[in-house]
Parts: C-alpha cells; structure tokens; sequence
C-alpha cells in the first residue's frame, strides 16, 4: 500500500464532520470502565451533536451544544440536562470537569488557546499534546493513521480513551441534528 494513502488527515481547515469513534471511559473514583460508541457531528466553534450508544447499540446519551449553550440528555436516569458550557457541564455524564467547546479542539486538531493551557506539536505539525495544569487535565493525540486518531483525556478523577475509527466531511443528514429538547416524561435540570 502506497505510503501517500497512510497519511493522517489534517482537520486544522475543515469546518464541519461527522466523526464516528469508540471511547474508553476509566472512573477511577469507582474503580470502573466501560465503553461506548460515540457519534460527532460538528461545524466549528458553532454546532456539536454527541450521541452515545452500549456496544450493542443501545441509545444511551445526547448532547447538542449551540455557542455557549449545552443540552444533553441520559436515557437510563430520564433526566435532560441545559445550561452553559462549563468545566462541570459534562459531569452527571462523565466523571471529570471537561467542557463541552473542548471537544472542538479535539475534533478539528485545535491547540487549546485558553489561559493556563500548554500545547505542542509533532515534528510534522500535528497537535500532539495540550495540558491545564490548573483544571488537572491534560489531552494527548497519537496513533494517527488517514482518518484513524486516538484522544487520550486525563484527569485525577477519570481517564478518557477516544479512538476514531471514520470520518465524513459532511454531517449526518438528520431532521433537527442540533436541536435537543427533553422528552414528555423526562425530568428537566439545570447545569450549574
């Protein structure tokens, strides 16, 4: 196989995807993993659509996030989450402070320009690591092959393990695909 067709893709100037990924999910607080498939439809720093299956395919979780706006909702407990997008927005889903605009950086291959953030790149100029000494999180890429990555996200509280196995460049055709709003006998909180 020609070596041209190993090479990883560059995301840095797409501006939309639909991303299809397996994830490992530590607990290191419970002494728990498990893991689940994720679909990501996403347009830069606008939209972001999550849906989370069981390896079997059982509807588990949704989030959208529109701007600073998150909405997400978990199946099993009947509870549609909404606030802003904070640290502590994802956590009745996952057990660390990670904000949902981060996945952004994740997708597209964006070094994180926040404060107190440190990134750096491979020799052929791809994000290879990013680090919050302050939140305790740190984010790391490798195995990038064509479309294939692996996003390894650390906390003292959990360990992520994103692997992304397709990619389209556009999104999924779905009615609604950014709209989330809670079913009939969901109970409604707010993220605080």
């Amino acid at each position: 196989m020609p070596a041209c067709q190993m090479t990883p893709t560059r995301y840095e100037d797409t501006v939309e995807g639909y991303w299809q990924t397996k994830v490992l999910i530590k607990d290191k607080k419970r002494s728990k993993s498990y893991i689940i498939h994720m679909n990501m439809n996403a347009r830069i720093d606008k939209n972001l659509r999550l849906d989370v299956m069981t390896q079997f395919g059982t509807h588990l979780a949704s989030l959208v996030l529109n701007q600073d706006k998150v909405k997400y909702l978990v199946v099993r407990q009947k509870r549609f989450y909404k606030g802003q997008s904070t640290p502590h927005a994802l956590k009745p889903l996952i057990s660390m402070p990670l904000d949902p605009k981060l996945i952004y950086n994740i997708l597209f291959d964006k070094p994180i320009t926040r404060k107190d953030w440190k990134c750096k790149q491979s020799i052929d100029k791809f994000l290879e690591s990013c680090k919050s000494e302050k939140e305790k999180l740190s984010l790391n890429w490798t195995g990038r092959m064509m479309h294939r990555k692996t996003v390894h996200i650390d906390h003292p509280t959990a360990n992520l393990q994103i692997n992304f196995f397709s990619y389209n460049q556009t999104l999924q055709k779905k009615k609604n695909l950014f709209k989330l709003n809670p079913p009939k006998n969901f109970k409604v909180l707010n993220i605080h």
